[in-house]
Parts: C-alpha cells; sequence; structure tokens
C-alpha cells in the first residue's frame, strides 16, 4: 500500500472552497480522487468530505448537494450577511438577537445536517467505505480523549466498523456554539467537533500512514486543502484586558478562531519539516472585503461566488507547482 495522504480541514460552509479544489483536481487526473490516495483525514466539514469520497461520490456531485443545502443547514447564520438585510441597523439588530440566543442554546439545530447527512449516506457504516481509507477527527467529551474515528484498514482497527457513517459526520461537525454535542447512541457517547483536537488532520494522516498503513518515511506524501480561513488577528488598538465576552462572542467567536488557526500554522510548520517537498498545502486568504462574505455558517449566494472564485484561483496557481507535476505527472502532460 502507497503512502499519498490527503488531509482536509475544517471550516463550516466554507468546505465549499475545498470541496471546489478536490472537483477540479478529480477533473484534471481524469479519475475519482480515492483512487488516487491511499489514505484521506478530515476534521469538520473535511471530514464529511472525505467520507463522500470513501463513499464513492463524485465531488462535483458533492459540491451540487453542498451548495443547494448550504441554507438548509445553516439556516439562520450568528452574523448574517449584508445581502441578507435591507440596511445595516436591521443586520446589527438581527445580530445582537442571534448573538443573545446564542449564549443559551447551539444557533443551528443539528435538524437540517442530519437530514442532508441520511439522504447522502443513508443506513452506511465505516466497514461498508470501501472506495478510500479514512480517519476522521473529533473530541470524545466522555471520556476527554481525542477521537479518531477509522475505517477497518488495518488488522487492529475494529472498533468503529458498525458505526454509522452519519454518526461520525455529525460527530466530526459538532461545532460548539454552532451545533449541539452529538451522542453515538450505540455507545452513549458524546462527541464535539474535531476542529478541539485538530483543525488542519495532515499529521495525523501522516502518523496513521506511517504506524497503521506501514509506509516507509520517505514514502508518504501529504496534499492538504484549508478552507481559506487565512490567518486572524487582533487591531493593535485592542484594549489587553479582554473579558469573556470578547473571546467567546458567538458573533465572533474569537477563541475557537484562534485555536483551529494555530494548530492549522503549526501542522503546517512541522509537515513542511518532515516532508519538505512531499507536503503542500492548498489554500490561501481572502481579502477583507471578501472575507465578510465567507463566516463559517454564511450559505449565501455571495459566500459561493467568492468561495468557489478563490479555490479557481488557487487550484490554477497549484498546477504550476513543483508538487503537481510530480504527484500528478499524467494530469500535467498537456500543460
Amino acid at each position: 500500500m502507497g503512502g499519498k495522504v490527503l488531509a482536509l480541514s475544517g471550516g463550516g460552509f466554507r468546505g465549499l472552497y475545498t470541496v471546489r479544489v478536490l472537483r477540479r483536481l478529480e477533473e484534471r487526473i481524469g479519475r475519482p480522487l480515492s483512487e488516487h490516495f491511499d489514505l484521506i483525514t478530515g476534521t469538520s466539514i473535511g471530514g464529511i468530505i472525505a467520507l463522500g469520497i470513501a463513499s464513492g461520490i463524485p465531488l462535483k456531485d458533492i459540491e451540487d448537494t453542498f451548495v443547494k443545502n448550504g441554507n438548509r443547514i445553516f439556516p439562520n447564520p450568528v452574523k448574517p450577511p449584508l445581502s441578507h438585510t435591507r440596511s445595516k441597523i436591521l443586520r446589527f439588530i438581527r445580530t445582537v438577537l442571534r448573538g443573545t440566543r446564542a449564549f443559551l442554546k447551539p444557533i443551528h439545530k443539528a435538524d437540517g445536517l442530519e437530514a442532508v447527512l441520511v439522504e447522502i449516506f443513508g443506513d452506511t457504516r465505516m466497514r461498508d467505505l470501501k472506495h478510500a481509507n479514512v480517519a476522521i477527527t473529533a473530541a470524545n467529551l466522555s471520556t476527554g480523549s481525542p477521537k479518531m474515528f477509522k475505517t477497518p484498514h488495518h488488522k487492529e482497527i475494529s472498533q468503529d466498523a458498525n458505526v454509522r457513517v452519519v454518526d461520525v459526520a455529525l460527530a466530526t461537525s459538532a461545532a460548539p456554539v454552532f451545533f449541539p454535542i452529538h451522542e453515538v447512541s450505540d455507545t452513549n457517547t458524546f462527541f464535539a467537533d474535531g476542529a478541539l483536537m485538530g483543525n488542519s488532520p495532515g499529521l495525523f494522516g501522516w502518523l496513521e500512514a506511517k504506524t497503521r498503513l506501514n509506509v516507509p518515511e520517505n514514502e508518504i506524501s501529504v496534499l492538504s486543502v484549508g478552507t481559506l480561513a487565512g490567518k486572524p488577528s487582533i487591531s493593535s488598538s485592542t484594549k489587553p484586558d479582554q473579558g469573556a465576552s470578547y473571546w467567546l462572542n458567538p458573533v465572533q467567536p474569537r477563541l475557537m478562531t484562534f485555536l483551529m488557526s494555530q494548530q492549522e500554522h503549526l501542522t503546517n510548520y512541522m509537515l513542511r519539516l518532515l516532508l519538505k517537498d512531499r507536503y503542500h498545502l492548498i489554500d490561501g486568504t481572502a481579502s477583507d472585503e471578501a472575507a465578510g462574505d465567507i463566516s463559517l455558517d454564511d450559505a449565501s449566494s455571495a459566500a459561493v461566488k467568492t468561495l468557489t472564485s478563490h479555490a479557481e484561483k488557487h487550484f490554477a496557481e497549484f498546477m504550476g507547482t513543483d508538487y503537481f507535476r510530480n504527484h500528478f505527472p499524467l494530469a500535467g502532460d498537456d500543460q
């Protein structure tokens, strides 16, 4: 077995950026990504995409489902974009009301997301995912331990074989504040979003390939795809004595955002040191103006346009890299 790893980050509706990049890659190589990669690891929406690929669903179909059901999954974003309201004043009022509600309960019910997942996966179990090996992150709140839901791709891995794919998808995407904690009823275990343990799962994929797929280190390569999260920072005018209202504000979940970003960039740094030219990250930063259109739960037409346009740009740039030429040689023959 080879050591080609695909790692997909979390990011809510921003995962549309990931899907479009992967769709273009799948179209470019002319075959399903599951036939190229030996392991796919994902967090949150990245985990859902990984499960879709492992189920044999073409990336175009995943993207279409994502766009079609975005407002069904995120019907009431806590920070509605200007395009959703007639005035900034009305937008402010709606933001305050939703932010207040978010202090008491999750912003979104899981009903919409679960219904979409059931339509996609039905009663499929992890053992039924024959198209690709996957490892999906989650935080086990019942034990306080990190969790990796895995297909049985090693003789010692069997504990997740009978878990419903829908449960894995709901567990990895149960983002605090945004969605309820998810209970896997078969084991009476509670889970939250995999971003709590690692929003960028490339390092976990590298370790899984080394220890479970038994691939020599010098034969492991990792392609990571982000969600256009950028590098959040604070203004130099910010007062240093900020409290919970600043860090835990659901309208701007700074603590969660910074934790996710720090882990992503640390993982990127470590993988570059470990793998050198056998590692590549496809990601980028939107302009300040465009960034306002791509919050975690904004599924508006403006968000779709921003995410897909950046994905097209960054994939075009990726095709000009040495990594693309070295790891997808046939796809680059007609350049």
